[in-house]
């Protein structure tokens, strides 16, 4: 029971299928709420920050493998920002979710932003690390749920039809591009 409790926690309410691709991120988050939990001084606030920061780094390295995009076809590895918008503009593709990309991009950079501040933040309080651990969960939450959206292929919607029957496939074994594409069943979009 006990361990069936911890790997409950690790998955921050994903479901096993949200959180097969990602379990380094998982367990580096849970790490950063179990320091935030024993933490005291500043410095440990700090460190709570770096902890946030590995497991942002660690998240786009492991969307990245879901994609097939490497350090040699993507952003350099602690180009978190380079790899947030490489996974936005790829993932969530067209006007339909445009705000959906927005916010991700938005809402990443701030918390990048804000981990990066709590690392070096020489007066940390339990508050600062606390803020910046929910916000990194947030962001790491949503772009997990984004790439499980994106392999499956449901609930977007056609860019050119508006049709949600969307199929996935992978795609050829061209290193330079993303593992898996979407395709419109309807009127054949992305064929």
């Amino acid at each position: 029971m006990a361990i069936a409790n911890y790997r409950d926690g690790i998955k921050f309410g994903l479901s096993d299928a949200e959180a097969i691709h990602f379990p380094e991120t998982l367990r580096r988050l849970h790490q950063a709420r179990e320091a935030l939990d024993q933490s005291a001084e500043a410095e440990d606030y700090q460190a709570v920050g770096m902890r946030c920061r590995e497991a942002l780094l660690t998240l786009v390295r492991e969307c990245g493998k879901v994609g097939r995009v490497t350090e040699e076809t993507g952003p350099k590895l602690a180009d978190f920002l380079g790899w947030l918008e490489l996974i936005g503009n790829e993932s969530l593709r067209g006007p339909r979710v445009e705000r959906l990309r927005g916010y991700l991009k938005t809402a990443g950079r701030g918390t990048w932003e804000l981990v990066q501040w709590l690392t070096h933040a020489r007066a940390a309080t339990s508050f600062d690390a606390e803020i910046g651990l929910d916000a990194t969960i947030n962001v790491a939450l949503i772009m997990i749920k984004v790439m499980n959206q994106w392999i499956t292929g449901k609930g977007w919607g056609c860019p050119a039809c508006g049709s949600y029957q969307l199929g996935v496939r992978p795609r050829n074994n061209d290193p330079e591009e993303w593992k898996y594409e979407v395709y419109c069943e309807v009127c054949e979009w992305g064929k």
